[in-house]
């Protein structure tokens, strides 16, 4: 069944909104000719590497005896509505200028926020929420760090 979806598929989609992220940050360090620009996005690029690798060790470390029903693995997976065909954005990133772009990374790191809050909520090992809460205040310093960019 294709339309199914899993703890681990839910853990993926966390891993692959890290993974467009880093792209993203990438492909826009070489798009402005401001060298402040390009350093920051290439260090939320670095940050977001680091996230990916975070949610890669908690989806294999997920533990055998939790279940997720299916409901609740897609209502969870509805949220990220961005990580699923990142092409858009990245087409709407390279028509726009440097304001609009900053203000497209905030909404893009928002929506990570959203995500991950969404995801603590149902996992239960207090471990793998401090590691969630942690990621989300490095999503925060992000969202600060673009805002000063405008």
């Amino acid at each position: 069944m294709s339309g199914m979806i899993n703890a681990v598929e839910v853990f993926r989609i966390a891993e692959r909104i890290e993974r467009d992220g880093s792209f993203f940050y990438r492909s826009t360090a070489v798009k402005f000719d401001r060298p402040e620009l390009s350093e920051l996005f290439n260090r939320l690029a670095d940050w977001e590497l680091t996230h990916e690798r975070a949610f890669a060790a908690m989806r294999e470390n997920l533990r055998s005896d939790v279940e997720w029903d299916d409901e609740t693995c897609r209502s969870i997976a509805s949220l990220s509505e961005f990580a699923i065909g990142i092409g858009p954005v990245h087409k709407q990133a390279a028509a726009a200028g440097v304001r609009n772009t900053i203000e497209l990374a905030v909404k893009l790191e928002q929506d990570s926020v959203t995500f991950y809050k969404g995801l603590k909520g149902f996992v239960d090992d207090p471990a793998v929420v401090d590691v969630i809460d942690r990621i989300i205040a490095e999503e925060h310093q992000h969202i600060q760090m673009l805002r000063e960019q405008l």
